[in-house]
């Protein structure tokens, strides 16, 4: 296993120094396509040989010329047969303008979609080649040819592809998306116990976690002995699910296929939309696990009840794609539990009136860190009856979750030896020191539907609270302060020197750059948009934070401005204030407030993140400085901020200067973050050393 590790290590290395190689999703992706090519090729050789065997015909997965071996390896490539083929393209012109556009039809060509061919089509339509240096690309393919598959034996591939997806998955916040912590996804399928036979759902695919953890438990089950039958069962019948990111879907896909589950049920799409997919799934399965997205929908036509809920959303969608003897373990935000509004009360109704939610698992905040501080319940819940009381487990540790102190298996011991065995639970909801971190409570004991877990063994979580419990807690967190600020690399600067302030770049107005923005035209009467005003700006993180939902209606006058995902918002009133972000979602029908210029710029010239933080600069503030007018109101005008001149570097180097920018922007915004909550702890110290001194019984 440390071989193979080392050797993705030296290839993300390697991918690094290529300046079409943009931060850790783009390594990530094009260490995925290869390697799955790689595996492919192995596990077409084994195939063929148990067909032989067999004495059966073999159709091969690709044609001759894009076989692995006759144009990935560069010491058979040199002594082939058809040299004069190869030498008319390098590597890096046969895998994009041959190898790809052949992937990427692959899917269209087949007959049925239950086969190899289909699944690795609907892999490639969605990737390209992003390796643009034919020495790099070369590099990283003799060291994945050195990697040995071992047949049939998948539990070495799909791990070291799991190490990479998590190192994607705590790399940044951008990524969260395609990752949980794999501890909490093995205690849930553990306690779920998928079987052979089942039919398997994850609505929020993300890097297939759940599907795949739930694959190595049915086969420990069986102890490995998979019968033909099994695999036909396991390839067409057994797994199911959907992801709307088209990054997501492709590494999903990979660890499944790595996983050795070829011919999966994964679609590209909305689950919450009303397509054809969607409505076929209707109380269809028997297990059903995710961990959805939570926060605000924007998508309409989607089947349930008027929310922009996404977690409320999603749970909905669980719920009425569970069969008649279904049972699921869904991740869901404290809100979930707790909110109080009419739609998230009827919900949770219908689940405890029509559902039996016999188990909530509390985990607590911080592990999700570092993308979300959240708090976080798993709910248990299956449909062979109603709810009649609900099991809490409560989740501790000695510690504050970190990236360098994550949650481990241990952690999820005693809860999963309790869900096995309900005798030597807590069936109460009074204290008991022989329990403190579980209780029982009957339905007819919850108020107005509220799930929420109060622990009554805590008066105000006085363990938690301890001195002793508190320092811990802050030092874990300085601990982390500074391996977040080790992270700020000096190298950036050498970067600037060396490709950016040595070289004379052409300056370049502004308007020159940027598309010319139209009013919106397009909003009737009834229309919902998302409304961006100053107010929905955190200026400490130049981030959009709290767009407004309104109807057209409720739009102030005049306001007409649209934009879209990826537009720059310049305030042109108090722009020393900072008033800017980029449009990083894709918003329903966005609008901005009048005060705004809209920046879209040219992507064939201007990286948008390069400008966004140009803008943000002391430099750029310098050169604006002259142009604003008026003392009460200060201001710019659009005119001038658009004449003003900027120095315009090649867009591989601003795509590259702009990403280091973002991940020292992210990790210091990290660490802003970590010092808020640990002045919290400071304050709380504070209180806690009273009720220690003066031993107070409650605080």
């Amino acid at each position: 296993m440390n071989n193979w590790e080392d050797k993705i290590d030296r290839i993300k290395n390697i991918l690094r120094r290529d300046k079409g190689i943009i931060g850790v999703i783009d390594y990530t992706e094009q260490i995925s396509w290869i390697i799955l090519l790689k595996f492919l090729d192995n596990y077409e050789m084994q195939t063929q040989n148990d067909t032989v065997l067999n004495e059966m015909e073999f159709d091969y997965f690709l044609p001759n010329q894009f076989r692995w071996k006759r144009w990935a390896v560069s010491n058979i490539r040199k002594n082939s047969s058809e040299i004069d083929y190869y030498k008319k393209n390098n590597v890096v012109d046969f895998v994009n303008n041959q190898l790809f556009p052949y992937l990427k039809e692959l899917k269209h060509n087949c007959v049925h979609s239950k086969s190899i061919k289909y699944t690795i089509g609907s892999i490639f339509e969605l990737l390209d080649n992003h390796i643009t240096n034919e020495q790099i690309l070369q590099e990283v393919l003799d060291i994945v040819d050195t990697l040995d598959f071992e047949g049939y034996d998948f539990s070495r591939t799909s791990q070291v592809y799991q190490n990479l997806l998590t190192d994607l998955g705590t790399d940044s916040k951008n990524y969260q998306g395609f990752y949980t912590p794999m501890p909490i996804i093995k205690a849930i399928i553990e306690c779920i116990d998928p079987k052979f036979g089942e039919q398997i759902y994850d609505g929020a695919l993300g890097s297939a976690g759940f599907l795949t953890k739930a694959f190595e438990h049915m086969k420990s089950s069986k102890k490995n002995n998979l019968t033909p039958l099994d695999w036909k069962i396991i390839q067409n019948d057994t797994f199911y699910g959907s992801e709307i990111s088209s990054t997501g879907y492709v590494l999903g896909m990979v660890n499944l296929i790595l996983n050795g589950i070829v011919t999966p049920n994964i679609y590209n799409q909305d689950t919450l939309k009303n397509t054809e997919n969607n409505l076929q799934i209707k109380g269809k399965f028997d297990v059903v696990v995710s961990h959805p997205p939570f926060g605000k929908s924007f998508s309409k036509n989607n089947f349930y009840d008027a929310t922009n809920s996404l977690e409320l959303l999603f749970l909905q969608h669980f719920m009425d794609s569970l069969g008649p003897e279904g049972r699921a373990a869904i991740v869901v935000p404290d809100s979930l539990l707790i909110q109080k509004s009419y739609v998230f009360n009827e919900v949770r109704k219908n689940l405890l009136e029509n559902f039996n939610v016999h188990t909530i698992l509390s985990l607590p905040g911080g592990i999700f860190l570092p993308y979300s501080g959240a708090k976080m319940n798993v709910i248990f819940f299956d449909k062979k009856s109603k709810t009649s009381k609900i099991w809490y487990y409560e989740l501790k540790a000695p510690f504050i979750f970190t990236k360098n102190r994550p949650v481990t298996d241990a952690h999820f011991k005693e809860f999963i030896d309790l869900y096995k065995n309900v005798e030597r639970r807590n069936s109460t909801n009074n204290k008991n020191s022989e329990s403190p971190d579980d209780w029982t409570v009957s339905f007819n004991e919850k108020m107005e539907f509220n799930l929420s877990a109060k622990n009554p063994n805590k008066i105000v979580d006085l363990e938690l609270f301890k001195p002793e419990n508190l320092i811990s807690q802050i030092e874990s967190i300085s601990f982390e302060e500074e391996n977040y600020l080790a992270k700020v690399n000096p190298s950036i600067f050498e970067l600037v020197k060396e490709e950016y302030y040595n070289s004379n770049w052409e300056t370049v107005r502004l308007s020159n750059l940027v598309e010319k923005v139209k009013n919106h035209t397009e909003i009737s009467n009834n229309d919902i948009v998302t409304y961006i005003d100053l107010q929905s700006i955190n200026t400490q993180r130049n981030k959009i934070e709290a767009p407004k939902i309104l109807s057209s209606k409720e739009l102030p006058n005049k306001t007409k401005n649209g934009a879209v995902k990826g537009d720059i918002i310049f305030s042109l009133n108090r722009p020393n204030l900072k008033n800017i972000a980029v449009i990083r979602e894709d918003y329903e029908r966005t609008v901005v407030s009048s005060v705004f210029c809209i920046l879209r710029p040219n992507k064939n010239l201007l990286s948008a993140d390069y400008l966004f933080y140009y803008l943000l600069s002391e430099t750029f503030q310098q050169f604006i400085n002259p142009l604003i007018k008026g003392s009460a109101f200060p201001s710019i005008s659009e005119k001038d901020l658009l004449n003003i001149k900027i120095s315009l570097p090649p867009l591989d180097l601003q795509k590259k200067v702009a990403n280091e920018m973002k991940n020292m922007f992210d990790t210091i915004n990290s660490v802003i973050e970590l010092q808020s909550k640990k002045i919290e702890n400071l304050k709380l110290l504070q209180i806690s050393i009273l009720q220690k001194i003066y031993n107070y019984k409650e605080l």
